[in-house]
């Protein structure tokens, strides 16, 4: 168990967009919890316990061994919210509580993630074997798409602008890349949802990652954490 420890005071925040995480958080809501630092990433499942203002208190489901001072992502395990950045103030045993210092701006569309550029090309999948083959390693083998590299996105899915070939519940064979990273993902993933644009013929394809390599995961956390600390610095990550 870890013994109290004081609070912190970080440098370098902003103040937070969203003054109450209370109307965000509710009381029992669980949460994910995002570390980032040496070796591979934590994802650590908590509910809150209490949050007002800029403060939560959460109940971490098992023993984690965290320092005051930290900055964490926190995320709705249901989906659906806001997605902030914590610094944790105070470890008690299982009880752990943070301070907000950044929350990304409100996105009014439907599917509310973090905004980046991704390298994105899929294709539907038309049976088992065409899974098996791309995971594989083996070539497209049909025609594929290209959406534009501006996607909505977190380390288990992403939403993009396309032409709405795809219909909800097709499984896409993707190749996802990062900027700043050579390397290429593959992936396969589930349509959620499809939502038509105002005007025109395009349309946001959400997809829930099935499969993605832990090193796909490492990226896109790591991707996320940097643009976090971008929103919190005031600037653009390219």
């Amino acid at each position: 168990m870890n013994p109290p420890r004081s609070a912190a005071s970080p440098t370098g925040s902003s103040e937070p967009a969203d003054p109450s995480l209370g109307d965000e958080l509710p009381v029992g809501m669980g949460v994910r919890l995002i570390y980032v630092g040496a070796g591979p990433p934590a994802f650590v499942p908590a509910s809150v316990a209490a949050a007002s203002g800029t403060a939560i208190t959460l109940n971490v489901a098992a023993p984690w061994s965290v320092d005051v001072g930290v900055r964490l992502i926190l995320e709705p395990v249901a989906g659906g919210g806001l997605r902030h950045v914590v610094i944790v103030t105070e470890v008690v045993g299982r009880t752990l509580t943070a301070r907000l210092v950044a929350t990304p701006p409100r996105d009014r569309r439907e599917y509310p993630r973090l905004r980046g550029r991704l390298s994105v090309r899929y294709r539907i999948a038309q049976t088992e074997t065409d899974t098996t083959a791309w995971l594989g390693g083996a070539p497209f083998d049909g025609s594929e798409r290209t959406p534009a590299p501006h996607v909505d996105f977190s380390a288990t899915g992403i939403a993009f602008e396309d032409e709405p070939f795809a219909r909800e519940s097709d499984r896409l064979l993707l190749e996802v890349g990062i900027p700043r990273d050579h390397r290429r993902w593959r992936c396969t993933g589930r349509v959620v949802r499809v939502v038509p644009a105002d005007r025109g013929a395009q349309a946001t394809i959400a997809v829930q990652l099935e499969h993605a390599p832990p090193e796909a995961t490492l990226a896109l956390v790591r991707y996320t954490l940097r643009l976090q600390e971008a929103l919190m610095d005031g600037y653009e990550d390219p």
